[in-house]
């Protein structure tokens, strides 16, 4: 399963990176900040405040 998270954490960087190149600086931003919060949501380390 850790496996198959790094491989998932691997493709969506990769994704954000490429679309960094076609979007401007305050999209990526906030996009940045959605994924970091559904990153550190499904490892744990940030609740849903439930």
């Amino acid at each position: 399963m850790a496996e198959s998270r790094k491989n998932l954490s691997v493709s969506v960087l990769a994704r954000l990176l490429a679309q960094a190149r076609e979007t401007d600086e305050i999209s990526f931003a906030q996009e940045l900040k959605v994924l970091a919060a559904v990153m550190l949501h499904e490892l744990g380390r940030l609740s849903s405040g439930r």
